[in-house]
């Protein structure tokens, strides 16, 4: 669909075209509402819940919303957990292919320099043995 695009400042060839600037995230933030709007009101009817030493009366909805909300949560603090270690290794992985790259633009030794030099032969004269 050539027709839902926009172009954007830029004129000629050079135009870039985005989006008509529909929000997908609203959307979806909107459906959830609503279906959680259907969701409360389907299920007024109060439990009681017995956890560890506790026990407390609320409606099903509620139960539901609050493992929801402590789900998400877990998973947002998974997630954290995992693109901070994905962060670190991949810069890891920047600097060991920085410290390559600067190893290979060093001059490398010459042959002259890689032989040992060569002692004159009358140092060791006075030490030998004759």
């Amino acid at each position: 669909m050539a027709d839902d695009k926009v172009p954007t400042h830029r004129t000629g060839k050079d135009a870039v075209y985005v989006g008509t600037g529909f929000h997908w995230g609203l959307a979806i933030v909107l459906l959830l509402i609503v279906l959680i709007a259907f969701l409360a009101g389907q299920n007024t009817e109060t439990i009681t819940v017995e956890w560890l030493w506790f026990d407390f009366s609320m409606p099903i909805f509620v139960l539901i919303l609050i493992t929801a909300i402590v789900v998400v949560v877990i998973d947002e603090l998974a997630g954290w957990a995992w693109r901070r270690r994905r962060r670190r290794r991949l810069e890891e992985k920047d600097e060991l292919k920085r410290l390559r790259t600067e190893s290979v633009k060093r001059p490398q030794p010459t042959e002259i320099e890689d032989r040992p030099q060569e002692v004159a032969p009358d140092v060791f004269k006075g030490s030998e043995k004759e």
